[in-house]
């Protein structure tokens, strides 16, 4: 066996939503009401919807239409395989809604196997940062990032990043809840080819 070291760095993307006020007005009385779906089971620690969170709310679709069409604007998804036309998914939605003394674990997203995005629905700036984490064990030499990344929240911004990248949330220090939106997105075949 040969082992061929290929220098390769990962990006993530990081947008604004224009939609923001609405989208915030419209879910956070649904989230007020809404309870702690997996009981701090999963790597968030913290209050979780279930995993497709309002499917059928229009401020929901309109969000996940624009994070599938930011994803493809930048990842050219259409332009890899023209003649294919793949179809990109949102896969799951949740939320997630730190108090003081929540954290999310370090962990990745797959066997999502394409991307992952982060919404920062309600934050303040001030509140814990969304890190990236490369486990030293598998951290190459040529990889040029310095981690960890740390991203601090700014309210109606999202972060799209591949699923298999490690992220985690540090304890949520401030009385004031720090509540984000996440998912995943595969691609698959376009079926009506």
């Amino acid at each position: 066996m040969k082992i061929l070291q290929v220098p390769s760095i990962t990006d993530a993307f990081m947008f604004d939503y224009p939609f923001h006020q609405q989208l915030k007005d419209n879910l956070l009385p649904i989230l007020e009401i809404t309870s702690d779906t997996k009981n701090k089971t999963t790597n968030v620690k913290a209050d979780h919807t279930h995993w497709d969170f309002e499917k059928d709310n229009i401020q929901v679709k309109k969000i996940k239409k624009y994070i599938l069409n930011k994803v493809d604007e930048h990842l050219l998804i259409s332009e890899v395989n023209a003649k294919r036309s793949p179809v990109i998914e949102c896969v799951n939605f949740w939320c997630n809604r730190y108090r003081k003394g929540d954290y999310a674990i370090n962990h990745h997203h797959l066997p999502y196997s394409f991307c992952s995005f982060a919404y920062f629905l309600k934050t303040e700036p001030h509140h814990s940062p969304f890190i990236f984490r490369v486990s030293l064990k598998h951290r190459k030499p040529w990889v040029l990032h310095s981690y960890p990344l740390k991203i601090f929240p700014k309210e109606g911004s999202f972060v799209v990043f591949p699923s298999y990248l490690h992220h985690e949330v540090p304890v949520h220090n401030h009385d004031d809840e720090r509540i984000t939106i996440s998912g995943n997105i595969n691609v698959k075949p376009n079926p009506h080819l």
